[in-house]
């Protein structure tokens, strides 16, 4: 009789999961620091990476409402990828060419109406 395959994770595979988890959390953790160091508070309230395996998702919170609808969104939106795209390929995860980002701009004003301040319940 032939030995079923099991679908629990083996050592070796638990173990390669965690180098992992623990190369993306560095990677995404140097790219917050970046932004954070390149732009004030009062233009990003906050910041948020995240992977879905080859492609990256950032999100951008400014401060107001107003602050989404000036002409300087734009542009911000446009430094962030830069310094996303930068950080990333800084941390060897490709040329910025190939990188599949996309930023989805939101502001801290929204999030305290909506979600009573919760970011969590913003990205659900």
């Amino acid at each position: 009789m032939a030995k079923e395959k099991t679908n629990i994770p083996t050592t070796e595979e638990f173990a390669r999961a965690e180098r992992l988890m623990a190369e993306r959390n560095r990677v995404e953790a140097s790219v917050k620091h970046r932004v954070r160091s390149r732009f004030r508070e009062s233009q990003v309230q906050q910041f948020f990476l995240f992977q879905e395996r080859a492609d990256f998702r950032a999100y951008v919170f400014v401060p107001s409402d107003q602050d989404l609808h000036a002409e300087k969104a734009d542009k911000l939106r446009d430094q962030v990828r830069e310094t996303v795209l930068d950080a990333l390929e800084a941390e060897g995860v490709g040329r910025r060419e190939t990188i599949a980002l996309q930023i989805e701009m939101d502001s801290h004003e929204n999030v305290q109406r909506k979600f009573n301040g919760d970011y969590y319940k913003r990205f659900r």
